[in-house]
């Protein structure tokens, strides 16, 4: 086979037109077009705090253990755990500093469980409530975080708004007599949605000057509807839902 050498050789374009076009289609895809999460990773986040009703912790924790978005938080907090006291929660890297099953003999949906990641210090409990009967079920614990004082609760679907919103005034009043900061997370299981609480109890909001995080078209479970709540009298640096595949309600966050 005979080769023709040529010292004019010239090398071919290193671009064209085509080529030129479908590399400005590619960037603006990469700009414009990629797909938008729904929900924050908090992979940037610092002192979150997620709440979540649980349908079980025993039965669910390992849904949890294996999905990171959970361990990117400062503070866990569970409700409806189903616990009884000789239930051993293990969370590596973190700590139980709450939990309400003390007195449980056997497994109902109740109870609360409060974990922080071992580096930090241990939140002082300022106080608890635990209210029991045929009408309601209200369990709430606050807690002291940095200067923020937290209350993480839940409250019985058979529970009435006005027992409700008169049992958490009367709760508050101590923690915001030691930090001016509030903020409430919990399933109250009143849908915001379509009720509004403020006007059930006006005290609440003047009192306390607290408002609801999360937008108004916000859905916290399966059912459509707003019962995972977060109240507070200071702004967030970002608040919202995740998805859960283990429970009909969604994790809720707030960022301190």
């Amino acid at each position: 086979m005979d080769f023709t050498y040529s010292e004019n050789f010239t090398p071919p374009p290193t671009s064209s037109k085509g080529r030129d076009s479908a590399t400005a289609e590619i960037q603006r895809l990469r700009d414009d077009s990629q797909l938008k999460l729904s929900y924050n990773n908090l992979l940037d986040a610092y002192n979150a705090i997620i709440y979540q009703n649980v349908r079980s912790l025993c039965k669910n924790l390992t849904y949890i253990l294996s999905d990171h978005w959970y361990m990117r938080s400062e503070i866990l907090c569970f409700s409806e755990t189903y616990t009884i006291p000789s239930d051993e929660i293990i969370i590596l890297g973190y700590v139980c500093f709450y939990r309400s099953d003390a007195e449980a003999t056997s497994r109902k949906p109740r109870g609360l469980m409060c974990f922080i990641r071992s580096s930090q210090n241990i939140p002082n409990v300022i106080q608890e409530c635990n209210i029991s009967n045929r009408s309601c079920h209200i369990d709430l614990v606050a807690f002291a975080y940095q200067d923020t004082a937290v209350v993480i609760g839940y409250s019985s679907p058979s529970t009435s708004v006005k027992m409700f919103t008169e049992t958490l005034f009367n709760f508050l009043l101590k923690p915001f007599s030691i930090l001016k900061k509030l903020l409430i997370m919990g399933d109250f299981n009143i849908n915001l949605l379509t009720v509004n609480i403020f006007h059930t109890d006006k005290r609440l909001c003047e009192k306390f000057k607290v408002a609801s995080c999360l937008s108004t078209n916000c859905i916290t479970n399966n059912y459509g509807s707003q019962i995972d709540i977060i109240l507070s009298n200071f702004s967030s640096k970002a608040c919202g839902t995740y998805e859960s595949i283990f429970s009909d309600h969604k994790p809720i966050y707030f960022l301190l």
